[in-house]
C-alpha cells in the first residue's frame, strides 16, 4: 500500500518536474540559484543522469561566464561586479555540493574551477 503510493507520488513528481523543463527550458529562462534546486530534484527523485545532465548545464553556463571575468576582465572590473560574480561563485558552489554528494566524478570536472574563481574572489574582496 505505502510502497505504492510512495511510488506513484515520485512518479508523478518526476514527470512535472520534466514537463516544467519541456515547456520552460533552462536554455530560455536563464539560470538562477533555484534553478539548482530543480537540478537537485532530479537526483532525489533518484534520477542521477538527468540531475547531472541539468546542473552540467548550468555549471558549464557558469563557468564560461566566470572564465570571461578570470580572462578578459581587469581586477577593477571584476571588483566593480563582485555582487554579479559572487553570486555566479555561490551557484557553482551549490551544484559543486550537489555534484559531490550524487556524482562525485562529475565533481571532478568543477571543482578546481571553482576553487580558482574562489581564490580571486578572496584576493579582490578584501
Amino acid at each position: 500500500g505505502d510502497d505504492i503510493k510512495a511510488k506513484e507520488l515520485t512518479d508523478k513528481a518526476y514527470h512535472a518536474l520534466s514537463y516544467s523543463n519541456q515547456v520552460i527550458p533552462l536554455d530560455i529562462i536563464g539560470y538562477d540559484i533555484s534553478s539548482t534546486q530543480l537540478g537537485a530534484a532530479y537526483y532525489f527523485l533518484d534520477k542521477k543522469e538527468e540531475g547531472t545532465a541539468y546542473l552540467t548545464k548550468i555549471a558549464d553556463k557558469i563557468c564560461q561566464k566566470m572564465d570571461w571575468y578570470v580572462t578578459s576582465a581587469s581586477d577593477n572590473y571584476i571588483l566593480s561586479s563582485i555582487r554579479d560574480y559572487a553570486k555566479e561563485l555561490y551557484m557553482l558552489r551549490a551544484i559543486c555540493s550537489l555534484f559531490q554528494e550524487f556524482d562525485p566524478a562529475t565533481l571532478e570536472n568543477y571543482d578546481s574551477k571553482f576553487k580558482t574563481y574562489m581564490a580571486i574572489y578572496d584576493r579582490i574582496s578584501k
